[in-house]
């Protein structure tokens, strides 16, 4: 979740969950080129993983440019096109943040957003 007074706009590491119509629920960490550049950076200096030499997380989904309003429109049109079951790691009612979640928090931790009411879920309209 972005802290309290933090710009929503320069946001470029959150997760987020979003439950659809039907009932599923599904994770997406979505961070940034320049986010992902800086991680490997880090990890190139301090030697983890295998000295930055790659970036992966189970359900990563890497844009270009930060800010919230800028990831919703992403999602939503990932779920308009149905390409969202490709990208996004299907959770079966399960709250628990999956296992990459470590591997991220290294470069500033997983925070969870919905639009309206940040650490709940997002259900787009």
């Amino acid at each position: 979740m972005p802290s309290a007074g933090e710009d929503l706009e320069s946001v470029d590491n959150v997760e987020f969950f979003v439950d659809l119509k039907d009932g599923s629920r599904w994770s997406a960490t979505i961070i940034t080129l320049a986010r992902v550049e800086i991680l490997m950076k880090r990890w190139a200096a301090s030697g983890e993983p295998l000295a930055g030499r790659y970036f992966w997380c189970s359900d990563g989904l890497i844009v270009r440019d930060a800010g919230i309003s800028n990831m919703i429109q992403i999602l939503a049109g990932l779920i308009q096109n149905g390409e969202f079951t490709q990208i996004l790691q299907r959770l079966d009612g399960c709250l628990a943040r999956s296992s990459h979640s470590e591997t991220i928090s290294k470069g500033g931790p997983c925070r969870s957003y919905h639009p309206s009411h940040p650490g709940r879920p997002w259900t787009p309209k």
